[in-house]
């Protein structure tokens, strides 16, 4: 293996292709909707290395240069992980403190399929207010009340190429209508609440009663079931919060950039709004010698390869036990330690 193998191993390389998509023609269409500062970010993420030089011993760690744009999975993933592990923990600390008659439940809340012409910031708009009223709802609210009771919202955008059944209510009978291509933009959500009865009265069971409401009777799918396993309907339900599904054209990219631009595709209500999830602000140092770090000029991911291979842990560090070949990561230390 390697010194370049090794790097790679442990700081990835760029993916070239976003769900089928050349990351150049999303480059493009970044370009083209005049997000110019974004679309240079989005084209040399992961390229790029920043360096850190240890003030004690000298050692130089690396850390990637990221994008983070919510259309970029290499940055995506990292950024998931460390969002559904914090969740994880803060979700058990208040199963923990609730009465034995609230459960966590993974909510899934749809509204129509939308033509991709259709599609705007009016979408996310709509459905963010709908949620809004349906946990506001005189059916809904009593279940999450008590103190005890909350929710996550997450929303999520989803293109489909084979055309899909767009559900309408006209007097008492249903209509179908397929369309061709079209945008689909529908909200996940994990709450702790108390039971929500789903057995249809008179045609409808109280959370579709709802829902409708919510919308104006323009939907009413809904979809409630008990979380089995939290990790799981955790990361279900928030992973297109740091990733985007597939989207069709490279355009479509941009246009998610533009439209969620300033929208809060995360929401909480409840005792979920206590939640602190932002990663706490550490300062940097050395895995080697604990000392602080200094940052360095960003260099091309080639050029950080030749650094790398040009230094060696000291066999006498706190690292001698790991693999002189390995990168050393720097480590995150509480300022107030």
């Amino acid at each position: 293996m390697t010194d370049a193998d090794v790097f790679s191993e442990y700081f990835p390389v760029q993916s070239t292709e976003i769900n089928g998509v050349p990351r150049f023609e999303i480059v493009d269409a970044l370009l083209d909707r005049r997000f110019h500062n974004k679309a240079i970010d989005f084209e040399e993420c992961h390229t790029r290395v920043i360096p850190y030089v240890c003030n004690g011993c000298g050692y130089t760690h690396f850390l990637p240069k990221r994008c983070d744009l919510r259309i970029c999975p290499d940055c995506g993933k990292a950024n998931h992980s460390g969002y559904v592990m914090r969740l994880v923990e803060k979700m058990k600390e208040l199963g923990d403190a609730a009465p034995e008659q609230y459960r966590f439940r993974l909510i899934t809340l749809t509204t129509p399929k939308l033509s991709v012409d259709e599609w705007d910031h009016h979408a996310y708009d709509f459905i963010m207010k709908s949620v809004s009223n349906f946990m506001k709802h005189k059916l809904i609210k009593p279940r999450f009340n008590g103190g005890f009771g909350g929710a996550l919202r997450c929303i999520e955008t989803k293109y489909s190429e084979e055309g899909g059944v767009y559900f309408k209510k006209r007097s008492s009978q249903e209509e179908y209508e397929y369309r061709e291509t079209g945008v689909h933009v529908h909200a996940h959500m994990i709450g702790l609440s108390k039971f929500v009865d789903q057995k249809k009265k008179h045609g409808k069971s109280e959370a579709t009663k709802a829902w409708r409401d919510a919308t104006g009777g323009k939907a009413y799918i809904v979809d409630i079931r008990a979380v089995d396993n939290m990790y799981s309907a955790l990361s279900e339900a928030t992973k297109y919060l740091f990733k985007p599904s597939h989207l069709g054209p490279a355009d479509n990219y941009a246009r998610l950039i533009e439209y969620t631009q300033g929208r809060r595709l995360e929401e909480r209500y409840g005792c979920f709004r206590k939640l602190d999830l932002k990663r706490e602000k550490r300062a940097l140092s050395c895995a080697v010698c604990d000392e602080s770090l200094s940052k360095g000029e960003e260099v091309e991911r080639k050029t950080a390869v030749v650094m790398f291979d040009s230094q060696r842990v000291s066999k006498n560090s706190l690292l001698a036990h790991i693999d002189n070949r390995k990168p050393v990561l720097p480590e995150f230390k509480d300022k107030n330690s």
